[in-house]
């Protein structure tokens, strides 16, 4: 049973059916969920935000490091929003985060990345959220939206430290609407 997400994100775990020490080691995921995510290029505050996570059901695994998130997935830490079905998370042997994968119809991702400026967001059946490379992999219905500027593609890369899109066609073409930059 979900629990909708407060309106100024604290960490939290709205995952009633767990017992308190499998809630502590959740928590601690997702704490160090909020390092990783905020290291990308964002607006320095979400860094320093806590993360906030609702799901039906979360399954963590201490000996492979993957946390298996399920149902109306949401995800939000200051100007990040994450929603999908399903979440994965996966952690090196050191317990650090280096990938999330998240799969809807659609998956959702939107980030505001400087200040008084629009959010980027994207959409697709499946993100690769890669920490290291601090790209967003989107595939089945990719869609990125960047400033005015719109993306479509059977793949689309989104370059979050870089704020570089690459769009990738295959049996669904790549579509692109780019404003001009003094239409704002």
């Amino acid at each position: 049973m979900p629990n909708k997400l407060q309106s100024n994100p604290c960490l939290t775990l709205a995952v009633t059916a767990l017992n308190s020490k499998f809630k502590l080691a959740l928590q601690l995921t997702f704490a160090l969920c909020a390092v990783y995510i905020g290291s990308v290029q964002a607006l320095p505050e979400d860094r320093q935000q806590p993360i906030d996570v609702v799901a039906d059901n979360a399954i963590m695994n201490d000996k492979t490091g993957i946390t298996v998130l399920t149902g109306s997935v949401k995800i939000v830490q200051g100007t990040m929003l994450m929603t999908a079905d399903r979440l994965e998370i996966f952690r090196d042997s050191q317990g650090d985060i280096n990938k999330m994968i998240s799969t809807g119809k659609p998956a959702y991702f939107t980030q505001q990345q400087q200040p008084e400026q629009p959010y980027s967001k994207a959409w697709g059946e499946h993100m690769l959220y890669s920490v290291a490379k601090q790209t967003v992999t989107i595939t089945g219905n990719a869609r990125v939206e960047q400033l005015q500027d719109k993306f479509t593609g059977e793949t689309v890369i989104y370059h979050m430290d870089k704020a570089i899109v690459n769009a990738i066609g295959g049996k669904q073409r790549v579509k692109m609407i780019i404003q001009p930059k003094g239409n704002k």
